[in-house]
């Protein structure tokens, strides 16, 4: 009995990791987080806008800025927290009605993401 071992090119791989990489679940908490989003977006806008009014009638003095909400999506590596965010980010970028000043990254703000974080040991 004869063993065949068919080798695959490194396109061909690199394909196949393409498509498998296209595959996008939808997280159950994944409206919840677009709609986390959106409200973030809001506040910021509105937050940036007031320390803008600040700044101007301060006349040039140095102020305290209001500081920026931030939205955690803490759980487990491998829970699809970058993808469902990546998936949130990609439809505020598709968005036709958002005015282009306020899309993320082409303003003050800014979407990181942070693809993982490091348990640290705190017993040490």
């Amino acid at each position: 009995m004869s063993h065949h071992t068919e080798r695959f090119s490194e396109d061909d791989i690199v394909d196949t990791q393409a498509l498998f990489d296209e595959i996008r679940l939808k997280h159950p908490r994944l409206d919840q987080i677009r709609s986390c989003t959106r409200s973030l977006l809001a506040s910021t806008r509105k937050v940036i806008a007031r320390n803008e009014q600040r700044r101007a009638a301060a006349k040039g003095r140095p102020i305290k800025l209001d500081e920026l909400w931030v939205l955690p999506i803490v759980g487990p590596s491998g829970s699809m927290k970058s993808t469902s965010m990546s998936m949130v980010i990609d439809e505020i970028y598709q968005d036709k009605d958002m005015p282009e000043e306020d899309v993320p990254g082409r303003s003050h703000q800014i979407i990181d993401l942070v693809a993982s974080i490091r348990r640290t040991d705190w017993r040490r």
